[in-house]
């Protein structure tokens, strides 16, 4: 797999797994065509810059086998807690926008299928994952609004906080 941090590539490389450092908003994934039976991509694509969603996409596409499988996650740019913070001008009280600074940007449902169509993927599956509202890092405005809002999200799939698509 690649890995931006170095770090965490050296950790891998002396457990012995096939890392590489790579940096995906400037260089192609360093592993040759139908190399992996398997790829998982999970919150990476909100990193990326937008010009490169396609590109990176494509990259895996063709390290990817026939018949190899793309396990994907991103957030929900549409989420409840998101929609909730549009309405109140987007700006929290820290002066952050809608998502976090460490995210370049986030998408909704379409733009991330049109993606994966535009990338020759087959989608096999799309789950809208709430797995981002149970599992919270810190007690942040918008992990408490993710537990404040579980009901709603139980009952309405694209309100939850994340994006699943297995390809």
């Amino acid at each position: 797999g690649v890995d931006i941090n170095p770090d965490g590539c050296n950790k891998a490389v002396s457990g012995r797994s096939l890392i590489k450092q790579c940096n995906l908003d400037f260089e192609n994934i360093p592993f040759p065509d139908n190399f992996f039976d398997g790829v998982l991509f999970a919150e990476v694509f909100e990193h990326l810059h937008p010009f490169r969603t396609r590109i990176v996409m494509q990259d895996i596409f063709r390290c990817l086998k026939p018949k190899g499988t793309l396990i994907f996650s991103t957030p929900n740019l549409f989420a409840l807690e998101n929609r909730f913070f549009m309405l109140m001008g987007g700006i929290n009280s820290l002066g952050g926008g809608i998502t976090p600074p460490h995210h370049t940007r986030e998408y909704g449902i379409k733009e991330v299928v049109n993606v994966f169509k535009e990338t020759n993927f087959t989608i096999k599956l799309i789950y809208f994952s709430y797995a981002r509202d149970l599992v919270t890092v810190s007690e942040s405005w918008k992990n408490i609004g993710r537990k404040l809002l579980y009901i709603p999200k139980r009952l309405i799939p694209s309100f939850r906080s994340g994006i699943f698509i297995i390809a």
